[in-house]
């Protein structure tokens, strides 16, 4: 079942998607190489790292948000967490997927680490429409992506 989930996330309409984005930053001025490669050989420890987190607090926060609704009653602020909570959980699923192929530089585990990055992007949406924070935190997530496209050719298939 696991990987049915993973070969959808990897399929060529998701990937062309990917590409797209990864086309935007071609244009930019491109990072030293020894930074990429110190990039490239850290990324897999962090990406299980933020796997993990993302796994185990994910269902916290769930948990968290359901009882700050009954002592509370703010649905406002229940929603905004229960939906980031939400989101952490397939975040944290895809971040581990993508570590050993990451670890192996292929090219899969940079789709993977890109989708995360997507869905931290929609985290971010979320809490900007919540009021939460301020839309300046977008480029986060863009330098994120940009780190990705620099990155991409040190993974193949």
């Amino acid at each position: 079942m696991i990987e049915k989930y993973k070969a959808k996330l990897t399929q060529k309409e998701v990937v062309h998607y990917i590409y797209q984005y990864n086309a935007f930053f071609a244009g930019f001025p491109h990072l030293p190489d020894v930074l990429l490669e110190f990039l490239v050989k850290v990324i897999p420890y962090l990406v299980i790292v933020g796997a993990y987190l993302s796994l185990i607090f994910g269902p916290i926060m769930v948990v968290v948000s359901c009882i700050y609704i009954f002592t509370q009653g703010n649905p406002f602020i229940f929603i905004s967490t229960l939906l980031l909570a939400l989101l952490w959980i397939p975040r944290g699923f895809v971040l581990l997927w993508g570590y050993k192929p990451l670890k192996e530089k292929k090219i899969e585990g940079w789709i993977f680490l890109s989708i995360a990055e997507i869905i931290v992007t929609l985290e971010t949406l979320i809490r900007i429409s919540f009021g939460q924070t301020r839309i300046i935190t977008l480029l986060g997530p863009v330098f994120c992506f940009y780190l990705l496209s620099e990155m991409k050719s040190y993974y193949k298939k």
